[in-house]
């Protein structure tokens, strides 16, 4: 009989695949750019573990090994592993190992979501009028729906804002009414609920203020007598807002000033009275105003009448107004300057004459004593004159106080 011999061992065959599970982020969750996912990966027998990602329709990407073990995390890097945008259009893989060669995987797909990409439409150039003018803005937004429909807003970002109405504000397609000239810069926004893309668009709406001018110096001198004057003035416009200026003429100074053509370019001005008046010349678009200035300088008369009244001009070197309408009391001011032109310019000259006369009869002896009593009586006679004109002179200074006027411009015959 043969002699046999056994030899046994139990063990167990190990079919068991490892346990492997994703649990953040949630199964088609939108995200953005690079973030963390959690995942567990367990077995009794672990080996290796590895991570894949998946990016739009292209294959499976090894990305190398990872931790294995419970709730472990992970950079995805999105920015760069997923270019694709839309729903579910990445995919994050989880794939486990233990050693005798049992595997497992988790898959989670997620949505990459882009910023709304906007397109504000080409900068615009229009002409302002009156009273408003529009302007049609047509923007358009492209997104990949990630994570919700997207809303969109206009608002003014450069520009007088008090000059601007865009209604609708929350459509692509909108209307910008414009109450003034100027550069405005509009933005478009997209919302999609987790990222914001935007564009600018410039609108210049034109229009240039009047080139007012008048021609000739800025200050001007003119002497007395010479009315009319004429004034010549010029404005230029574009036509913007509307065609046609409003035109002014206007000014300032101690009389009255009169235009023959107030509302035209060319105009003629009466002037009442001597001193210096500012001219101004005026015009209006709608929108813009525009003025140029003139000084005149208008001379008072060289003279007036012996009749101080009723004359355009006054004279600005007496203490009444000569452009008042002649009254009785004005013939005792004309008797006055009568007085005055006697006593003061004419007795003066005949004295001269009178004493260079005597002189010459008494040195040389001229005529008999006939002519020596004769001047001696001439001589009486102009003193007697000169006398009753000076006292004549003093109680018309005194007369006309009491009328009103102001006889201090005669001299007072006490500060003689």
């Amino acid at each position: 009989m043969a002699d046999t011999a056994q030899a046994e061992r139990n063990f167990s065959i190990d079919r068991t695949n490892p346990s492997v599970s994703i649990t953040n982020p949630p199964a088609g969750s939108a995200q953005i750019g690079d973030f963390d996912i959690t995942y567990t990966a367990t077995d009794t027998n672990i080996d290796t573990c590895r991570l894949f990602t998946k990016d739009g329709s292209a294959a499976w990407v090894d990305r190398g090994s990872v931790d294995c073990g419970s709730s472990k995390t992970k950079t995805i890097l999105g920015s760069s592993w997923c270019t694709s945008s839309g729903a579910n259009s990445c995919g994050v893989r989880i794939r486990a190992q233990d050693l005798v060669g049992n595997t497992n995987q988790a898959e989670e797909f997620f949505s990459s979501n882009s910023a709304p990409i906007v397109d504000a439409g080409a900068d615009q150039s229009i002409n302002f009028g009156l009273p408003s003018v529009n302007a049609t803005l047509t923007g358009t937004v492209t997104d990949d729906g990630v994570p919700a429909a997207y809303s969109v807003e206009w608002r003014l970002i450069e520009g007088d804002a008090s000059k601007v109405t865009i209604d609708p504000d929350d459509s692509e397609t909108t209307t910008a009414t414009f109450t003034g000239s100027g550069s405005y810069r509009f933005e478009l926004a997209a919302d999609d609920g987790s990222t914001i893309g935007s564009d600018t668009i410039d609108v210049i709406v034109s229009n240039n203020p009047p080139d007012v001018s008048i021609a000739g110096p800025a200050v001007r001198e003119v002497d007395f007598g010479f009315l009319p004057i004429v004034l010549e003035g010029s404005a230029a416009d574009d036509g913007l807002p509307s065609s046609g200026l409003d035109i002014q003429w206007s000014g300032t100074g101690p009389g009255m000033i009169t235009f023959s053509n107030p509302t035209g370019e060319n105009t003629k001005i009466l002037l009442s009275q001597a001193g210096v008046y500012n001219l101004t010349f005026r015009a209006t678009d709608g929108e813009f105003t525009r003025e140029a200035a003139v000084e005149m300088r208008y001379g008072a008369p060289a003279r007036y009448g012996l009749l101080p009244c009723g004359v355009i001009i006054d004279d600005p070197t007496t203490p009444w107004d000569e452009t008042e309408p002649c009254e009785f009391r004005h013939l005792f001011l004309l008797l006055q300057n009568v007085l005055n032109f006697a006593l003061w310019k004419l007795v003066p000259l005949i004295i001269a004459v009178l004493v260079v006369a005597t002189g010459a009869i008494f040195f040389f002896q001229l005529g008999g004593p006939e002519v020596m009593a004769k001047a001696r009586t001439i001589w009486s006679a102009v003193g007697k004159g000169v006398l009753i004109l000076l006292f004549s002179w003093l109680f018309l200074n005194f007369l006309l106080g009491i009328l009103g006027f102001d006889i201090s411009i005669f001299g007072r015959w006490y500060e003689f």
